[in-house]
C-alpha cells in the first residue's frame, strides 16, 4: 500500500473517530440526568455513576483532541483502541450476566440492541486498530528506508 493512501486511511479513520466521540459527549452531556440514572441501574458501574458520567465524556473530548494534532494521533488511535474495547468488555459482560439491561448510550447509538451495539463497539475497534497498525506500518517503512539511505 502506497504511503499516500495509508495517510488518507489512516485521516479517514481519525475523522470518523472525532465524529463518533464529539457526536456521543454532546448527546451525553445534553443527556446527563438521564445517562446518571441509567448507570446508576448498571450493578457493575453504579458505584461511580457520577465520575463516569464525567470520565467518559471527557476521555472522548480528550482522545478527539489526541485524534486532531497529527503529532499525537498515534497516541488518540490506540486510546481509541483501548476505550472501545473497554465499552465492549462491558457490554459482553452486561449481555452475560445482566438480566435488565440499562444503556446510557447518547444519540442513534441508543436505538441499538445491545448485541447490535457490541458489535458496533468490536467493529470501530478493530476500525481503530486498523489505522493505528497502519500508522506504525508507515513509520517502520519510512525508518527502514533513511537507515537503508535509498530514496522512498
Amino acid at each position: 500500500m502506497s504511503k499516500k493512501l495509508s495517510a488518507i486511511i489512516i485521516e479517514t479513520i481519525s475523522a470518523l473517530l472525532i465524529f463518533l466521540f464529539v457526536y456521543t459527549v454532546i448527546s451525553k452531556l445534553i443527556h446527563h440526568n438521564q445517562s446518571l440514572y441509567t448507570l446508576g441501574r448498571s450493578p457493575l458501574v453504579k458505584s461511580f455513576k457520577t465520575l463516569i458520567a464525567w470520565i467518559i465524556p471527557i476521555g472522548e473530548l480528550c482522545i478527539s483532541l489526541l485524534l486532531l494534532i497529527p503529532k499525537w494521533r498515534p497516541v488518540g488511535l490506540l486510546a481509541s483502541v483501548f476505550l472501545m474495547s473497554i465499552f465492549s468488555i462491558y457490554i459482553g459482560y452486561m449481555l452475560i450476566f445482566v438480566p435488565n439491561l440499562p444503556c446510557s448510550c447518547g444519540g442513534i447509538i441508543q436505538q441499538l440492541t445491545w448485541k447490535e451495539h457490541l458489535l458496533f463497539n468490536i467493529g470501530i475497534t478493530i476500525f481503530a486498530l486498523t489505522g493505528f497498525l497502519l500508522y506504525k506500518r508507515s513509520k517502520i517503512f519510512i525508518a527502514i528506508n533513511r537507515l537503508s539511505r535509498k530514496p522512498v
